[in-house]
């Protein structure tokens, strides 16, 4: 768990980076808002960067309740960029 954890924070950095201005003209399952509101779409990011760094402190600790609360939180970040940004 903690590695995937870390890979995905790690992920969670890059993606504003592979979004740069222009790239909403590739085919792409993005949506255009994320060019639209790019602050938004870099504080979600930073978010699940937030809560995979939290999941890895949680799986560490060794405590279930503090790992199924990390994994909750961690999946709703991702779902809370998806359903905004990606079709």
């Amino acid at each position: 768990m903690i590695n995937h954890a870390q890979t995905i924070s790690t992920w969670a950095q890059k993606i504003p980076g592979y979004f740069p201005v222009g790239s909403e003209l590739a085919d792409t399952k993005a949506r255009a808002e994320i060019w639209a509101n790019f602050d938004d779409f870099t504080a979600l990011s930073k978010a699940n960067e937030t809560a995979a760094n939290r999941l890895v402190t949680a799986a560490k600790s060794g405590d279930p309740g503090a790992m199924t609360a990390g994994l909750t939180n961690l999946a709703g970040s991702c779902k809370a960029c998806h359903l905004s940004y990606k079709d």
